[in-house]
C-alpha cells in the first residue's frame, strides 16, 4: 500500500501540472494579464513626475483645420511656438514616411499676392526648418517594417538615404551579448528628407499588444542590421541622461545603460521589453496639463495679428485689447518652459488608441509619457520570475502540509486553508507593493484553488479519520542527504560532446626530466606540486578550465563549458601571468637548491569538441579536434626558436589590440599541410619597455629582409640583436641567413619553415 504521504505527493504534484497546464491556455494566458492588472492596480500611483506636457491634436484642432491628418505647415507653426516657450524638448508621435503636399496659401493668393514662392509652400522644408530652429531639440518617430513598398526603407549599399539615417540615429552596441532574441526590423520607413537631418533623434514606434490586445510593455531596442533602434521616447532619454550608447548591455536580466555619473539598470525580458508602469488611464492620470494644439496656432494667430497691426499703425485701443489677450496666452503657454512636449492625435476620429491596462481606448501618445516616467522616475516592474514563485509557492504548500497535520476538525481546517489564501494574496499584493515585480497569479490562484478542493473533499473523507497515523507517518521520512542524492540531476553524468570556439593552452616544464635526475623523489613532487598549484591557480583565475596534468605537463581550455566570448584574450592574460609567477617562483626555488625551471606554453583559438567523454564507467570532462592537437604543437615548436610562450594566428587575431606580439614564422607542423604564422607573446599593451620595443621594431626590420631573400642584410640585423640583447630568436634567423647564404633555397621558396618534430 502506497503510503498517505506520498499519495498527497502525488495529488499536489499533479495539481501543479493541471495548474500549469491551464496557465499556458490561451484564455488561461490571458486570465493571467487581468490578473497582473489587477495587482498592478494596488501601485499605479507611484511616482509621476511633473516634467511631461501632451499637446493634443484634439477634435477642437480637426475642427479649426478641416485637414486630417494635420497639415506638416501647421505642426511647424506650433513647434516654433513650443520652442519659443523654452520647452525641454519635443517628441511628435507621428510619422512623416511620405512627403507632403504643396500647400497654397488661399489667404494670400486672394489678397491678391502674385509670388509663387509665397503663395505655393513646401510643406516639408518650412517643417524642418521649424526642426531646425536653434533651442528645443526635435525627436522624430520612425517604424520598423516587415514589408515596404518604398524602396528608401530596404537596407542597401545604394540607399544613401538610409545609410544616413543608420549611421547618425541606430546605436552601435559594443557588447550585444544577451541582445540576440530582440525584435529585429528587416526595413525601417523614417522622415522624408530634409526632416530627419534637423532631428535630434529618430525612433521606432512600434509597439506590440498582448494577447488579449492591451499595451503593457514595449521593446526598448529593436535590431536593424547590425544596429539598434530605440523606440522613440527611449532616444530622448538616452540623450537626457547622457548614456555612453556603444556601452550598453545587457546584464542579469537588466539593460545597463553606462553614463558619467552613474550606470542605470532597467528590467526587462528576453526580447528587451520593459514593462510599463501605467499610472492611471487617459481621463485618471495624474498628467492634467494638457494643451490643445488649437491654443498654440491661436497664440501665433494673434501675435501675428497684433504685429501687423503695429506696422500699420491702426488704433490704439484695439492693439491694447489684443495685447491683453495675448498675454493671457502667454501666461497659460509660460508651463511648456522646460517641460517635455509630447505631440499626439487624441482625436476621436484618429485610428491611434488602443487599450493599456486602466484603459479600454486611449490615445497611443500616453505610451511616451508613461514610458518616460517609468524611466527617468526609476519606477521599474518586474516581470514574473518562475523561480522566485516557485520557491514561494513552495514554501506555502509546505507550511498548509505541516500545519494541516496538525488540525483535528473540519473547522481547523478550513481556518488553515484560508489562512493559506491570505498568505497567498499578501504575497501577491505585496510583492507588487513592495517590490514591484509580477507574480504569476492565475497559475498561483489555480493551483490553489485545486489544492484546497484536494483538501476540503480528499483529506476531509479520507485522511480526516487517519490524522493520528500520517502524523506519526512523517517521522519515517528519509534522511536529507539521501533526498539530495536521490533529486541530484543525473543528466551531466551523460557521455556525449558539442563543439565551441575555445582557446587550447597546453604547457611543458623545459628539460623536467633532467631536472628530476639531479632531486630526489620527494623533491620532483614537492617542486611539481607548487608549480603546479601555481599554474592553475592562475588558469582558474582567468576562468579556465583545466583538462589534465600529464606529469609536468597542463593541458586546460577556455570557452568552455560556460561560453567565454573573451577566451582568447583570457588564455593570454592566464599564459603571461604564469610566466610571471613562475619568474618569481623560480628566484625562490634556485635559493632552496632547485635547478631553474622555465615552461614553454602553446595557444591556439577555433572550433573543438569538448564535453564528457570516456566510458560510462570512468569520463573526463575535455577537448578534441585540430585546433587542441595545434595548440599541442605549438608549446612544443618554442624550443626552434628559444621562446616559451606561443599563439597561432587565430588566437593572435582576437587578442592583437590588446598585447604586443612578435611574427615569429610562417611554419607548417607536422601532421598539417597548410602552413600558419605563429606569434611570440611578449607583453601587454602600454607595458612593453622601450629597449624591449627597439629589439622588436629592430627584429621586425630583419625579418622583413628575410623574407625578402635579403639573407645577408637580414643576417647583420640578427646578428648585433644576438650579440648586444642575447635574443633566442635572432640567434634561430642568423643561422638560418647564414645556411641560405651558402645555400640559397630554391625560386619558389615561400618563407615557410616546416617543424619535422614535435
Amino acid at each position: 500500500m502506497i503510503k498517505d504521504g506520498i499519495k498527497e505527493g502525488i495529488i499536489v504534484v499533479v495539481a501543479i501540472g493541471v495548474a500549469l497546464g491551464i496557465s499556458f491556455t490561451p484564455i488561461g494566458r490571458i486570465l493571467e494579464l487581468k490578473l497582473q492588472d489587477g495587482l498592478a492596480f494596488f501601485h499605479r500611483n507611484k511616482g509621476a513626475t511633473n516634467l511631461f506636457v501632451y499637446v493634443n491634436i484634439d477634435d477642437a484642432t480637426i475642427d479649426k483645420i478641416q485637414v486630417y491628418p494635420v497639415p506638416r505647415l501647421v505642426l511647424a507653426r506650433a513647434i516654433e511656438v513650443i520652442k519659443e516657450f523654452g520647452a525641454k524638448a519635443i517628441i511628435v508621435d507621428s510619422e512623416f514616411i511620405d512627403p507632403a503636399p504643396l500647400w497654397v496659401d488661399t489667404a494670400l493668393y486672394e489678397a491678391g499676392e502674385k509670388n509663387v514662392e509665397k503663395v505655393v509652400v513646401n510643406q516639408d522644408s518650412r517643417f524642418g526648418e521649424a526642426i531646425a530652429l536653434e533651442g528645443t531639440p526635435v525627436y522624430l518617430a520612425c517604424r520598423g517594417v516587415t514589408e515596404s513598398e518604398k524602396p528608401r526603407a530596404t537596407w542597401s549599399e545604394d540607399n544613401a538615404e538610409l545609410q544616413m539615417v543608420y549611421e547618425k540615429f541606430f546605436l552601435s552596441v559594443e557588447n550585444s551579448l544577451g541582445m540576440e532574441k530582440f525584435p529585429n526590423e528587416l526595413k525601417m520607413e523614417f522622415p522624408v528628407f530634409p526632416l530627419y537631418m534637423y532631428a535630434a533623434g529618430l525612433g521606432d514606434t512600434t509597439s506590440e499588444e498582448s494577447e488579449d490586445g492591451v499595451l503593457r510593455q514595449v521593446a526598448l531596442l529593436r535590431h536593424f542590421h547590425g544596429r539598434y533602434v530605440p523606440q522613440l521616447s527611449f532616444a530622448y532619454v538616452l540623450d537626457a541622461l547622457g548614456v555612453e550608447r556603444s556601452a550598453i548591455r545587457m546584464q542579469n536580466g537588466y539593460l545597463v545603460l553606462p553614463t558619467r555619473e552613474k550606470t542605470w539598470s532597467i528590467p526587462v525580458n528576453k526580447r528587451g521589453e520593459m514593462l510599463v508602469r501605467w499610472v492611471g488611464g487617459w481621463k485618471t492620470q495624474p498628467w492634467t496639463n494638457m494643451i490643445s494644439l488649437v491654443t498654440l496656432l491661436e497664440y501665433r494667430e494673434w501675435k501675428e495679428y497684433l504685429g501687423s497691426m503695429r506696422q500699420s499703425n491702426k488704433d490704439s485701443t484695439n492693439s491694447l485689447a489684443i495685447e491683453e489677450t495675448l498675454h493671457k496666452y502667454q501666461e497659460l503657454l509660460a508651463y511648456l518652459k522646460d517641460k517635455v512636449v509630447v505631440i499626439g492625435y487624441t482625436a476621436s476620429a484618429t485610428t491611434d488608441v488602443g487599450a493599456i491596462p486602466f484603459d479600454p481606448s486611449a490615445p497611443r501618445v500616453m505610451l511616451q509619457v508613461h514610458m518616460m516616467n517609468t524611466l527617468l522616475m526609476k519606477n521599474f516592474l518586474f516581470f514574473p520570475h518562475w523561480g522566485w514563485d516557485s520557491l514561494i509557492a513552495g514554501v506555502l504548500l509546505l507550511i498548509l502540509v505541516i500545519t494541516s497535520r496538525w488540525t483535528k476538525s473540519a473547522l481547523q481546517e478550513v481556518i488553515v486553508i484560508g489562512a493559506n489564501w491570505v498568505l497567498l494574496v499578501g504575497w501577491m499584493v505585496g510583492s507588487m507593493v513592495f517590490l514591484s515585480r509580477h507574480v504569476h497569479a492565475f497559475f498561483l490562484v489555480m493551483l490553489w484553488i485545486l489544492v484546497s478542493l484536494f483538501y476540503v473533499v480528499y483529506k476531509f473523507l479520507v485522511f480526516d479519520k487517519q490524522k493520528q497515523f500520517i502524523k506519526q507517518a512523517f517521522s519515517y521520512y528519509l534522511s536529507p542527504v539521501v533526498i539530495k542524492q536521490l533529486l541530484s540531476d543525473p543528466s551531466q553524468l551523460q557521455l556525449g560532446g558539442e563543439q565551441r570556439e575555445i582557446t587550447a593552452f597546453f604547457s611543458d616544464v623545459e628539460g623536467f626530466t633532467s631536472i628530476s635526475e639531479q632531486l630526489s623523489p620527494t623533491e620532483v613532487v614537492s617542486l611539481l606540486n607548487e608549480y603546479l598549484t601555481a599554474a592553475t591557480d592562475v588558469l582558474l583565475k582567468y576562468g579556465g578550465t583545466v583538462d589534465k596534468f600529464e606529469g609536468d605537463a597542463i593541458v586546460a581550455f577556455f570557452g568552455a563549458p560556460v561560453t567565454q566570448p573573451d577566451h582568447a584574450y583570457r588564455c593570454a592574460m592566464a599564459a603571461l601571468e604564469i610566466q610571471l609567477k613562475l619568474s618569481l617562483l623560480a628566484v625562490e626555488w634556485v635559493q632552496r637548491g632547485y635547478p631553474l625551471l622555465k615552461t614553454r606554453i602553446g595557444m591556439n583559438s577555433g572550433p573543438a569538441v569538448v564535453g564528457n567523454m570516456g566510458s560510462r564507467q570512468r569520463m573526463n570532462y575535455t577537448m578534441m579536434g585540430d585546433t587542441v592537437n595545434l595548440a599541442s604543437r605549438l608549446e612544443g615548436a618554442n624550443k626552434f626558436y628559444g621562446t616559451y610562450t606561443m599563439m597561432s594566428e587565430t588566437t593572435y587575431e582576437q587578442v592583437k589590440e590588446h598585447f604586443v606580439c612578435r611574427r615569429l614564422d610562417l611554419i607548417r607542423v607536422k601532421g598539417k599541410n597548410q602552413p600558419i604564422a605563429v606569434y611570440e607573446l611578449i607583453e601587454r599593451v602600454g607595458k612593453l619597455s622601450p629597449e624591449r620595443e627597439a629589439v622588436l621594431v629592430r627584429f621586425q626590420e630583419g625579418f622583413s629582409l628575410y623574407e625578402k631573400r635579403q639573407w645577408r642584410e637580414a643576417g647583420e640585423i640578427f646578428h648585433a640583436l644576438w650579440e648586444h640583447y642575447e635574443d633566442p630568436p635572432s640567434k634561430t634567423y642568423l643561422e638560418r641567413c647564414e645556411e641560405f647564404v651558402k645555400n640559397p633555397p630554391p625560386p619558389d621558396w615561400n618563407g615557410v619553415y616546416v617543424l619535422r618534430s614535435k
